[in-house]
């Protein structure tokens, strides 16, 4: 900060003793001024950087008047040498004292980072209501310590008030400390030498100990302090008599209340551990206790709930007789069933009353006995067998692909086959249900409720330009959907087919490169007549999908497995297996998802039945579609469909 001389001698002694002082000064090279935490008759306080410490410290300026006048600082000089070897947890530190060539003195304190105890006061107590005994003897115990420390000391503080106690707050507690020890009231002594004008006394009146309104200095009277404490215990000693004498008079009361209170309790116990017995009996205890306090009340509460458990009881005793007898009625018919449909309805039965008994392992033998059922059912069931379902108003039919071995992928003499395409023994040990083309636009749009096709026209069309990961989401609302669907078959649910059963149901018994033979070009499948396989003579390119069921119908009835629209299987692409196996489902990890069938846009190489192509998951093509496959899940107690049969087959 940079004035002339000419500017410092228009101020007065105080403005400029503040001007001096800013953010950011240096005193004695040591001591970094921050910012300014209060000023008043008593001196300015600086929070300031000890850099040679390396610690936070408190400023306080000795006034102006005072620097002036050697015998005065003599006097404070004297006053900070004594509070400075006072050392006690709740007396503020003085530092050191400085001085300045032109600030004069200063005292250097620890700094604390809290509020004077009136400010917490008009924090925590705004209206004045006063402060729990507890609490302020919390906050008045160190105080007090400390004054103790400081009176043994011969150090008298004569200004102890709210605003000279600080509090700290720090993880595990409050600290008190106590500032402006003896300091204060010399500064102030100080003045009015100077200024010849007489402070009426030393501290502040609201907080002055009557000596010092007297104008007195040291001690209060030791003998006096005692007579006071007798007079006090003489007080409480006869309060304690009449207490006494109070408590021998109510003695009966007491006794009725003690009473009172523990049937209280007991009720609580009770309410807890309700039971009608005791409910019964404490409702006896309170009408005995003469309609004392709410006992009547109680009572009748007590009642009520004996009446509440006891029709509880009843009825469950009730429940139980119901549940036996549906128990025998459930194991007798156990012994007649014959049918699946039979065994699936006691399993339901059995599921519903599971936890009784021996429930649980009944229903259990009861879907393996259905499955078992099932199973006869499906060995009996013929290949191209037809089921059609209605959902939201449209027709999914379904054809029947019984258990069985064939050969997968191509021999290596056929034309245009790839190297994944290597052969091997597959088995699918459980026949399904497969639709008998891919899924409609119409299908589609009724469940999705949007049509995401880009060839449109007619409802008949297949829908296209769908992810893989969309016809997850269409699958899961068509299971759920299913539950409630007539004619739905019990146990199954939607799925993509795997790549094995996707070529099983396409060949149908064919070894040759299509269900219908060696040759295509766009004549028997909708597909790029100007890449025709094992002919020159081009056919029909629509340049664009068909309806679904254009083309002839392979040996089992499923309808466009060659061209019009790829569609996505559930594996992921990967290698073929090198040996035989048994219902496999491809690769468990991968990048793309198999698709299969070729499509209107394909060369007829790539309509072949063993041709494999893979696509990202996560983008869609139009031409690539989908074909539903209807899975069976071993039935239990989550997945029974009730009262569905098989209503539209032939």
């Amino acid at each position: 900060m940079t004035k002339t001389n000419d500017i410092y001698k228009t101020l007065t002694d105080d403005e400029e003793f503040i001007v001096r002082l800013e953010p950011g000064r240096v005193l004695a090279e040591k001591f970094e001024l921050l910012e300014l935490l209060g000023s008043g008759g008593m001196g300015v306080v600086w929070k300031a950087r000890d850099r040679v410490a390396d610690r936070t410290v408190a400023l306080k300026f000795v006034p102006s008047e005072i620097k002036r006048y050697e015998a005065e600082m003599k006097r404070v000089r004297t006053t900070f040498a004594k509070v400075h070897a006072l050392h006690h947890q709740s007396i503020c530190p003085l530092h050191s004292l400085e001085s300045d060539v032109y600030l004069g003195y200063y005292l250097v304190m620890k700094y604390l980072d809290g509020e004077t105890l009136d400010h917490f006061m008009l924090r925590h107590d705004p209206k004045r209501k006063g402060m729990p005994v507890e609490a302020a003897l919390e906050l008045l115990m160190p105080v007090a310590s400390a004054l103790d420390y400081a009176h043994q000391n011969d150090v008298i503080h004569r200004d102890i008030k709210p605003s000279n106690i600080f509090l700290v707050q720090t993880a595990r507690r409050t600290e008190v400390h106590v500032i402006d020890f003896g300091l204060a009231d010399e500064i102030k002594s100080s003045l009015s030498r100077i200024s010849q004008a007489q402070f009426d006394t030393s501290g502040t009146r609201p907080y002055m100990a009557p000596e010092q309104w007297r104008g007195m200095n040291g001690y209060k009277d030791a003998a006096r302090l005692a007579d006071e404490c007798e007079e006090q215990y003489n007080i409480l000693k006869e309060l304690r008599e009449e207490q006494e004498l109070k408590e021998q008079e109510c003695q009966e009361e007491r006794k009725r209340q003690n009473k009172y209170y523990r049937l209280i309790q007991q009720k609580d116990w009770i309410d807890l551990n309700p039971t009608e017995d005791e409910y019964k009996k404490l409702a006896g205890q309170l009408r005995a206790m003469n309609d004392y306090k709410d006992t009547a009340a109680l009572a009748e509460e007590c009642e009520k709930q004996y009446h509440v458990l006891k029709e509880q009881r009843e009825k469950q005793e009730r429940i139980e007789r119901e549940q036996q007898e549906q128990y025998n009625r459930l194991v007798q018919e156990k012994f007649g069933a014959t049918t699946e449909q039979e065994y699936q309805y006691l399993a339901e039965q059995f599921w519903a009353m599971e936890g009784y008994k021996n429930t649980a392992k009944l229903a259990e033998q009861c879907d393996e006995r259905a499955h078992q059922c099932r199973e006869g059912e499906e060995r009996k069931r013929k290949a191209r067998h037809r089921l059609a379902l209605s959902i939201n108003g449209v027709e999914y039919a379904f054809r029947w692909c019984p258990a069985g071995t064939f050969t997968m992928g191509s021999p290596t003499n056929e034309a245009g086959r790839s190297d994944d395409e290597t052969q091997h023994k597959v088995t699918l040990s459980r026949g399904f249900w497969l639709s008998e083309t891919p899924v409609t636009q119409s299908m589609w749009e009724t469940v999705m409720g949007a049509n995401p096709s880009h060839f449109k026209g007619s409802k008949k069309l297949p829908v296209e330009s769908v992810f893989w990961d969309d016809c997850q989401g269409y699958i899961q609302k068509l299971n759920t959907i299913l539950a409630g669907t007539p004619g739905a078959p019990s146990g199954f649910k939607f799925s993509l087919p795997t790549e094995s059963q996707w070529e099983y149901a396409c060949r149908t018994g064919a070894t040759t490169p299509f269900h219908f033979g060696g040759v295509l070009n766009g004549d028997k499948a909708n597909c790029d007549e100007n890449y025709p396989y094992a002919t020159s003579t081009k056919g029909k390119y629509l340049r664009r999908t068909s309806e679904v069921g254009s083309y002839p119908a392979n040996a089992w009835g499923f309808r466009d497995m060659h061209g019009n629209v790829w569609e996505w299987c559930q594996d992921w692409y990967g290698d073929y297996p090198s040996g035989a196996v048994t219902n496999p489902v491809g690769s468990p990890t991968g990048s793309y998802r198999i698709i299969r069938g070729g499509s209107w846009y394909s060369g007829a190489h790539s309509c072949r039945s063993a041709y494999r192509g893979n696509y990202d998951p996560a983008d869609g093509s139009n031409s690539i579609g989908l074909r539903l496959f209807l899975v069976f899940v071993m039935l239990d107690k989550k997945s029974h469909n009730k009262g569905t049969k098989l209503c539209s087959q032939r």
